[in-house]
């Protein structure tokens, strides 16, 4: 029996041995630019195989025989999970595979950066977060974000994510700038570091760089505190200092501000004083004091000197540094300073009235002198000057060796290239009430220190600013003004104008184009009549007038009973015509926008004959039961009027003629006549009738009245309603914020342009879906002439949806004098396209299958996209994949046990992902199922004829009884037998002996 156990383990590890893989991939992975080509070779060193092929979603191809080469071509690669698999089918029945590694990449279709929660300039010291935005990027783990400041990497931040397929992600970046940081620039880059076999150098995309402002507080620079000057001498004080916002500056002497500019010009000078600098931004304040001495002859000097300006019993102590001395100065400029626009032309004579000197000059980096004798003046010219830093300096040789001198003090100047105004932070219309900053960007103006900037809201002046700045050359400096715009605003328009205050008159001045602001605000009604009266039988119009931005929408309802809530919408234009009124009635007027709704009672009172006046008025509609008590002011009344309008009210077309005749049927007047600003007429007598008549009615705002002069001194007029209306030049639709395919259950706004129309109130909006009418939108505006429009509707769509197209409609409802059919305008179609995931037409199926039939498994989804199908299953050389269309059918010919278990068909689109099962069953029936049950019950009866042989062998033997226990072994040999006495006769291998 041992050696048996050892020729069973032999013979399974002959069955189980080693196996030399057969298969090579040429490349052994690659890397994929997403819908670009790519081709691997499959080879094999076996010639002991009936043939070979690829298995994948895309370009599979058949087996092939007699082949020891197989190539996967795809000209246009977009399957993000592609896993291709060449497979050999070896002449032993096994089937050998290999599975191709494919990295498919796209890079993104935008790399943006931003600040996150801005607000504004960045303040030195303040931690902020940018973000750098990467959209449709694949694969992410392979993805490296990398920042710099300039040209200096910052940092790098790479991921790890399972998914294949493309993604938006973000980054971010904490920063803390100081002032040296202002006007840094900050990138991002997105970069695919797909490995060796990747494309080299990296994929790369790059943002757009980020410019910060930083702002911090003032800091003066290095400067003299102490200045000397000649008694009766003009002197100039200067005040430098940086920070940003630039700073505002002011000069104070004895608590009395004398100057704002960085430059304090004092003229003839006579008393020793101390000014006080202070420099202001909205970081912080500091001030520092310049002391003035003057030198004059030492019989004069004073232990103390009085500031300037003076003022009684006030005194400065001198600086122990201050040490007055005489000076006899030789030279004069004229002018003694200048101010010159940048490329201009200057010319300063430098003089003297000394004659004991050896010669005088001018130094300049432009236009400077060789030293000339025998002269009492030289001359400093530039034709051009474009030195921002000259300081040019005049000399004189004295005899006694000095070399006194005197700097022209020199203001060179440029207006701005460009001043424009913004709102920061914010985009669209305003909110009343709501606090908004504007910002006046002024670009390449020098210098700064004289800078005034000026803002205007129209031609009312709002605020003036000023700036303290050392650098002489052009800058870019930023100006802002906060406002809180109320509804009369609404269209104001904005300016800021930059103004350099350089002494001479005019200013030079560059302004900004105005910024136009559209203010919203919420509804309010204008002023008009609560309580109408009109006589039975006769049509009235009641006018509900509010105004609001956006215009508000408006609703008439009519209540069936006093104090029931139980309402009926009657109206939604401003004007509701009622025919024939009998009873008396309410009427709610709604007005509605975005930012609020108010609702107003109008009472209609019918004037009936005194003898049927009851205490009591029934409603309109009447029902029942229901009464209204009149309000206390509603006194009904008799009237006689002696004209009318025929027609009563007209609709007219902009541009088109008009004609309304005027009669009376009273005889007792003296004349009667039209007037109007068009097609008025003058007063006729001895008519009964008069004719206003207008060929080109182009006046908006028209109210022609038709009025009679009575005998009795009275003149009754009565105003025609004239509704003067334009179709729009253009109606036209569009998807807000969103381009490209729909997503299906995700919501849209739809939004209907509408371009000059008139009037507002009339217009019905409607909107459609292919035929079917989806809403209505209606509008309350006090205004009647052509304005433009927008109405927007919400659609979720579905994928019964996809394909459709809609539509929006602008038609003017003008009542029954006007045009019928209502004048309409639409716009073209919008067709949308709704992508949804896939979904399969059939559920999950079972198929059964007889052995050696050939069998088919189809798979077909429907998705938009269309979606890509997959199938998973377990290979053999009798299953093929085919395609047609958008169906991928699994082929089994001459079908076996082997066949038969679950088949999963996987859709994909880049909407999601649907799975189908398909169970194969055990085959039942067919020739070979008898062969095989053939085979099966031979084998079996084999192996219990030898089993018998063998115990009846052993027993011959053994010649004893046994009883048969299992034994502590890890082989798969039989129990052994083992003595009935349970007495240890066992031998040293532990098998029991004979007793």
């Amino acid at each position: 029996m041992i050696s048996l156990q050892r020729m069973l383990g032999l013979m399974l590890m002959l069955l189980h041995g080693v196996v030399t893989f057969p298969l090579e991939l040429n490349p052994p992975r690659v890397v994929v630019r997403y819908g670009d080509s790519v081709s691997v070779n499959c080879s094999t060193s076996s010639t002991d195989h009936d043939g070979m092929g690829w298995e994948a979603t895309f370009e599979g191809t058949s087996v092939e025989q007699d082949v020891n080469v197989v190539t996967w071509t795809v000209d246009n690669l977009t399957d993000w999970k592609i896993e291709p698999k060449c497979y050999i089918n070896l002449n032993d029945g096994k089937q050998h595979s290999i599975v191709l590694p494919v990295i498919l990449y796209k890079t993104p279709d935008r790399v943006s950066i931003s600040v996150l929660n801005p607000s504004g300039p960045m303040v030195e010291g303040t931690q902020y977060q940018l973000q750098c935005d990467i959209q449709n990027i694949a694969p992410l783990q392979n993805l490296v974000v990398k920042w710099y400041k300039g040209n200096e990497p910052l940092d790098n931040v790479t991921y790890s994510n399972v998914s294949k397929t493309p993604e938006d992600v973000s980054a971010t970046l904490m920063i803390s700038p100081s002032r040296d940081d202002d006007g840094a620039q900050y990138r991002c880059r997105a970069e695919l570091d797909l490995g060796p076999e990747g494309p080299q150098p990296h994929p790369t995309v790059t943002s757009e760089p980020l410019s910060i402002t930083v702002h911090y507080a003032p800091e003066f620079l290095p400067g003299n505190d102490t200045v000397e000057v000649s008694a009766g001498s003009d002197v100039s004080l200067n005040c430098s200092a940086e920070g940003n916002p630039p700073p505002e500056l002011r000069w104070n002497a004895n608590e009395t501000t004398v100057g704002r500019l960085r430059t304090l010009n004092i003229s003839r000078v006579t008393a020793n004083a101390t000014y006080n600098c202070t420099v202001t931004n909205r970081l912080g304040s500091i001030t520092k004091q310049i002391h003035v001495l003057v030198d004059v002859p030492p019989q004069q000097h004073p232990t103390m000197f009085s500031t300037a300006p003076s003022t009684p019993d006030t005194i400065t102590t001198l600086p122990a540094t201050a040490k007055p001395k005489v000076v006899t100065f030789p030279l004069e400029l004229n002018p003694p300073r200048v101010v010159v626009r940048y490329g201009d032309s200057v010319s300063v004579n430098c003089s003297t009235s000394s004659t004991d000197h050896d010669g005088m000059g001018w130094e300049a980096t432009s236009g400077g002198t060789s030293l000339e004798q025998d002269v009492n003046f030289v001359t400093w010219t530039v034709d051009n000057l474009t030195d921002w830093t000259i300081e040019p300096k005049c000399y004189i040789n004295l005899n006694d060796g000095e070399q006194p001198s005197k700097v022209l003090p020199v203001i060179l100047y440029k207006t701005p290239d460009r001043v424009s105004i913004s709102v920061l932070n914010h985009s669209g219309p305003m909110v009343e009430g709501t606090q908004y900053q504007l910002q006046c960007d002024i670009q390449n103006i020098a210098p700064l220190q004289n800078l005034v900037v000026k803002w205007y809201e129209g031609d009312e002046p709002l605020d003036n600013v000023t700036y303290s700045n050392v650098s002489k050359t052009p800058e870019d400096v930023s100006a802002t003004l906060m406002i809180s715009p109320s509804r009369d605003d609404d269209g104001a328009q904005y300016r800021c104008r930059a103004e350099l205050d350089l002494g001479p008159q005019p200013h030079p001045t560059v302004s900004s184009e105005p910024l136009s602001i559209t203010v919203h605000y919420a509804p309010e009604f204008l002023p008009g009549n609560d309580t109408v009266e009109v006589s039975a039988g006769s049509d009235v119009s009641l006018d509900c007038s509010a105004e609001g931005n956006p215009p508000p929408e408006l609703r008439w309802t009519n209540n069936t009973a006093e104090g029931n809530a139980n309402e009926t919408t009657v109206g939604r234009l401003r004007t509701l015509n009622i025919s024939r009124v009998t009873a008396n009635a309410t009427y709610n007027c709604t007005v509605t926008n975005r930012l609020g709704s108010i609702t107003k009672q109008i009472h209609v009172l019918v004037d009936v004959p005194p003898q049927q006046h009851p205490m009591m008025f029934s409603t309109a509609p009447s029902t029942p039961g229901t009464m209204t008590t009149l309000p206390g002011t509603a006194k009904p009344k008799v009237v006689t009027f002696p004209l009318e309008l025929n027609p009563p009210r007209v609709v007219v077309r902009y541009g088109d003629s008009v004609s309304v005749n005027c009669s009376t049927s009273s005889t007792d007047h003296d004349g009667m006549g039209w007037e109007a600003t068009s097609g008025g007429t003058s007063l006729e007598q001895d008519v009964n009738f008069v004719t206003w008549t207008v060929d080109n009615l182009t006046d908006w705002t028209i109210e022609p009245k038709c009025y009679i002069n009575l005998n009795d001194g009275e003149q009754p007029s009565k105003v025609l309603p004239v509704i003067l209306y334009k179709t729009p030049d253009r109606v036209s639709i569009s998807v807000l914020n969103h381009s490209g395919p729909m997503v299906e259950g995700t919501q849209y706004q739809l939004q209907c342009d509408i371009q000059n129309i008139a009037p507002l109130q009339n217009l019905v909006v409607k909107w459609y879906e292919g035929d079917e009418p989806l809403d209505n939108v209606t509008y309350s505006n006090v205004s009647k002439t052509p304005e433009d429009v927008s109405a927007t509707l919400m659609i979720s769509p579905s994928r019964d949806d996809d394909g459709a197209q809609y539509r929006c409609r602008a038609e003017l409802d003008l009542g029954p004098e006007g045009p019928q059919p209502h004048p309409t305008v639409t716009s073209e179609p919008l067709s949308i396209t709704v992508h949804y995931a896939p979904e399969f037409l059939l559920g999950n199926d079972t198929v059964e299958v007889s052995a050696g039939s050939d069998v088919s498994l189809n798979c077909s989804a429907e998705g938009n996209p269309p979606p890509e199908m997959k199938w998973n299953y377990t290979a053999a050389r009798n299953v093929k994949l085919s395609t047609e269309g958008r169906q991928r059918t699994v082929r089994i010919t001459t079908a076996t046990s082997t066949n038969a278990g679950i088949y999963i068909c996987t859709a994909t689109n880049i909407v999601g992902t649907a799975t189908r099962t398909t169970t194969l069953l055990t085959m039942k029936g067919g020739s070979s199922s008898i062969i095989y049950i053939i085979w099966v019950i031979v084998f079996v009866s084999l192996v219990i004829v030898l089993v018998v042989l063998i115990v009846f062998c052993m027993m011959k033997k053994r010649q004893g009884h046994y009883d048969f226990i299992p034994v502590n072994q890890t082989n798969n040999v039989p129990m052994m037998p083992m003595s009935t006495t349970g007495e240890g006769n066992h031998d040293p291998e532990g098998y029991p002996t004979k007793v």
